[in-house]
């Protein structure tokens, strides 16, 4: 039942002077009624009341997707990147009462618990969401947390997790404690392929979930634009593959219903890939024998599918077996780094083509022009160059390459572990994302700032158990902690025993009404030659508590080296790393600027970017969705956002199987999350984004051409605007199985279907069979899209094996008995129709032969039949032969050259 001060939309009434505006406008939504219905209701937009940004981005994708207005959910939790589980619990508890009281069937009455987490979550509560709720999609926006801390989970790696990942199923399932979040219903449900749908949260028990984000409101607002322009126009590209499996990742395509492969095996089913962009040609596939260190394992640039063995370097870097990823529409990395390709020298080898040399706009030869045209967040990448494909999605298997949506300034990063040479990890609570201002600075106009810029005035949340009856109360404001480092090689110097050398680190900082009181700090660690990523660590000092407001100010610290710390014998060191924080997590703003490191009695500074002036050309951990997607002009990236339960591994079992089904036509959101088995992992991108369909209907469940013009109907789809793109597609097949062999072997031959394609279950044409024989045959759909406005072209593709026939067994069991009539009966053979012929003997011994047969009884679904007929003459016999029929034209068991070939072929039973 619904609890008093549930609530409830609120419904403004028209009265006194306004009466006949309000009957007019009345009028008005009544005859509009029509065009609303169009309006999508089966996703959920889901917006932070505490967030500026949150909303504008809610409403813009609504108004761009059509989604109805009724449903854009608005939640009052911290305008953070992190939540506390009470503050989890809270966002998931408001979803839940906005899914109750807007999305159920009339005459519904949601049920208000009195166990589990009361008064929304409880298994009564869920099995009523899961049954009832119309939503399918849910769509995260900018300003709506991403993390969360699960408090008393038993998992493995007690890090923070991902909002989305929970909200899954935590808004459709009860969970009273944490668990792994594995259920099999949707991956069931596809068994082989043929059972491919999008989600059903009744059946499925799930809710997909995708997030609009971006380092800005313009950037995530830019992120609808693009994949809606995508689906109108196609996509056109290169795959930047896989063959995973070396420490973790599968590329497969697998059945979970027969728990089987549908394509190949555990060592071959990876070449899928090839086959989806009819990657066939012998240089683009052997490569990957030799060492991708070597020239003849490098990955050659015209091919349409550039893999690597699942062990190598990222793309992008000289060692890698792609050091120029160029026009990247899909990329499935394996094990390439927590920071995008690892460093920023190598991120900006990811370019549109391959022959464009300038990335950068302060190189270019016009940079005011270079920056006013660059579609990079900071306009500081030479986007006409530096980039992916239009319509590009990535993914990456690594630990945590997605953690932390931000980007951060040049040769400053995230790294609050030990090594000298990380960029960073996945599992810090509350850290504070960097934010360079180009409207504040101490001598110029530049700083460095940890702040909300996008947070309200006054933010107020609900607490845990709220019933939602009027305005949240909680103040909420953003907290978060700070934590930047920069390193410095030089050539090695030894430490001076006599009078060791003395390191200064110096910084002006602001704060704005911080709160609780933190202490700024510095932490030194001092690299010995040959260290690699082993440094010592001289520890923490203070350089500052930090008032609650107070203009520009200059803190230091010092650190004097102490030779009985070293453990070489000749002292002799080559690099420092300096850590900056803060001792607590606060609200507020904290602004740092001027930063400096100089040995004493020498005016060099070590330290670059020092007035955080010089851009963003910097990689850390975690910021790969931030870089595809904001700066590189990407539509979505997914992957592990933390280690929580998965050990980094979400989405590894399955991206080969995500992207063959994103080209047969699912979402981008239903082919990201579906086999998905893990808790911490992150969908960046349009959850409805679906450019593409290209797939062979399945004939039937046996997969037989039963007909001699067998009529072939399919999805021809690559950008849906006919105005902006021409579609065609063909028909090929080979014999055999496997469309790697005809591949090799060169087997195709055309059906003679073709045709303008562009659309969904299409009659594609008549196969004409009749001049094959009995077998296993490949069918390949092909389809060719034409962008118009500059004539690029590209070819999806389709396989489906097929037999040509129905080569029915043998029948069995045959009997004769009696006489007057005489019955015939068999075992049956399943559902098929039957023909008995039959004939004098005497024929039969006079002619060798069944020419003299005649019809008996055709097409019978019985499997016995009586034979009517008076005896043979005296000295003579009945002969009778039953076959099973359907389909079986020339395709008789046994030697080409039976007799009985001429029943199947010619014989009197039609």
């Amino acid at each position: 039942m619904i609890g008093a001060g549930r609530r409830f939309p609120v419904i403004r009434s028209v009265s006194g002077r306004n009466l006949a505006r309000g009957l007019a406008l009345l009028g008005v939504l009544v005859a509009a009624a029509p065009v609303r219905a169009q309006l999508r209701d089966d996703v959920l937009i889901v917006v932070n009341d505490n967030s500026v940004d949150s909303l504008q981005v809610g409403q813009y994708y609504a108004d761009r997707r059509g989604i109805d207005p009724a449903n854009i959910c608005h939640v009052s939790v911290p305008d953070n990147f992190f939540l506390e589980w009470d503050e989890f619990r809270s966002l998931r508890d408001q979803i839940i009462a906005f899914l109750q009281e807007n999305t159920f069937p009339p005459g519904v009455t949601p049920v208000t618990c009195t166990d589990g987490d009361p008064p929304w979550y409880c298994q009564a509560s869920m099995d009523q969401v899961r049954q009832n709720t119309r939503i399918r999609y849910i769509v995260m926006t900018r300003g709506v947390p991403t993390r969360t801390l699960v408090t008393g989970s038993l998992l493995p790696y007690a890090s923070s997790t991902s909002v989305d990942n929970y909200l899954k199923y935590w808004l459709v399932r009860y969970f009273p404690q944490d668990t792994i979040l594995n259920f099999p219903e949707r991956r069931r449900a596809f068994a082989d392929g043929r059972g491919m749908r999008t989600v059903d949260t009744a059946a499925d028990g799930e809710l997909i979930v995708g997030r609009i984000d971006g380092l800005t409101l313009e950037s995530a607002q830019a992120l609808v634009d693009r994949a809606i322009d995508a689906e109108q126009k196609g996509i056109y590209g290169k795959l930047y593959g896989s063959k995973y499996g070396s420490t973790g990742g599968v590329a497969r395509w697998y059945d979970y219903q027969s728990f089987r492969y549908v394509y190949g095996d555990v060592n071959t089913s990876w070449r899928y890939q090839l086959g989806l962009v009819g990657e066939d040609r012998s240089e683009c596939i052997d490569f990957l024998d030799q060492p991708a260190s070597s020239a003849s394992g490098k990955a050659p640039a015209h091919c349409r599918a550039r893999l690597t063995s699942g062990n190598d370097p990222p793309p992008g870097r000289a060692s890698s077996r792609e050091p120029d990823p160029f026009d990247g529409l899909f990329y499935l990395g394996s094990l390439d780094g927590q920071a995008t390709t690892g460093s920023f020298a190598d991120f900006q080898n990811w370019r549109r083509d391959e022959t464009c040399t300038v990335t950068l706009c302060r190189n270019a030869a016009d940079p005011a022009a270079c920056r006013a045209a660059s579609t990079d967040v900071f306009r500081e990448i030479a986007t006409d160059c530096m980039g992916v494909a239009d319509g590009f999605w990535g993914y990456n298997f690594q630990s945590f390459p997605v953690s932390y949506f931000t980007v951060w300034p040049t040769a400053w990063y995230e790294n609050g572990g030990t090594s000298f040479t990380g960029l960073g990890g996945g599992s810090t609570h509350l850290l504070g994302f960097p934010d360079v201002r180009d409207d504040l600075g101490r001598t110029d106009s530049h700083s460095l700032w940890y702040r909300k810029a996008d947070e309200i005035a006054d933010p107020r949340c609900y607490l845990p158990g709220d019933d939602f009856s009027g305005p949240p109360t909680e103040s909420c404001r953003d907290r978060r902690r700070p934590r930047i480092n920069q390193r410095v090689t030089f050539t090695p110097r030894t430490v001076d025993t006599a009078n060791p050398q003395v390191y200064r680190f110096g910084i002006w900082y602001r704060t704005e009404s911080i709160s609780p009181t933190c202490s700024l700090r510095a932490r030194l660690w001092v690299r010995e030659v040959d260290g690699g990523s082993t440094a010592i660590d001289y520890g923490y000092k203070t350089i500052a508590t930090l008032p609650a407001t107070v203009d520009w100010t200059y803190g230091e610290v010092s650190y004097q080296l102490d030779p009985a710390l070293h453990t070489r014998a000749d002292l002799q060191y080559d690099g420092l790393r300096i850590l900056l924080d803060t001792s607590c997590a606060f609200s507020g703003a904290l602004g740092l600027d001027d930063a400096s490191l100089k040995e004493d009695g020498d005016p060099a500074e070590l330290f670059v970017n020092t007035s955080f002036d010089a851009g963003h050309e910097q990689v850390s951990g975690g910021d790969h969705a931030a870089n595809f997607l904001s700066r590189l002009n990407g539509v979505g990236f997914f992957g592990s956002l933390s280690h929580h339960e998965s050990g980094g591994h979400s989405f590894d079992q399955h991206p080969q199987e995500t992207l063959l089904y994103f080209l047969r036509g699912l979402p981008y959101g239903d082919a990201a999350w579906w086999a998905e088995n893990h808790n911490s992992g992150i969908v960046y991108g349009d959850p409805l984004y679906s450019p593409v369909a290209v797939h062979l209907a399945y004939l039937n469940d046996a997969d037989r051409v039963l007909d001699p013009l067998a009529p072939l109907r399919g999805d021809t789809v690559n950008g849906h605007d006919p105005a902006l793109v021409d579609t065609t597609y063909t028909v090929d097949y080979c014999p055999g199985t496997d469309f790697y062999q005809c591949d090799r072997d060169a087997s195709w031959m055309t059906t003679g279907v073709s045709g303008t394609g562009g659309q969904r279950d299409q009659l594609l044409g008549l196969w004409d069979t009749t001049g094959l024989s009995f077998g296993d045959y490949t069918l390949r759909l092909a389809v060719t899209s034409t962008r118009l406005a500059d004539g690029r072209t590209q070819s999806f593709y389709d396989y489906y094996p097929v037999t040509v026939g129905f080569a029915v067994p043998e029948v069995t069991g045959l009997i004769v008995e009696g006489k007057s009539p005489t019955r015939i009966a068999w075992d049956t053979l399943g559902s098929v129709l039957y023909d008995v012929a039959g004939g004098n003997l005497s024929d039969l011994l006079a002619t060798g032969g069944f020419s003299a047969a005649t019809c008996l009884i055709d097409d019978t679904f019985q499997t016995e039949y009586f034979d009517l007929r008076p005896a043979p003459p005296p000295g003579d016999a009945y002969w009778y032969l039953v076959r099973g029929n359907t389909g079986s034209w020339g395709n008789a068991e046994g030697p080409i050259d039976d007799p009985r070939n001429a029943l199947d072929l010619g014989g009197p039973c039609s």
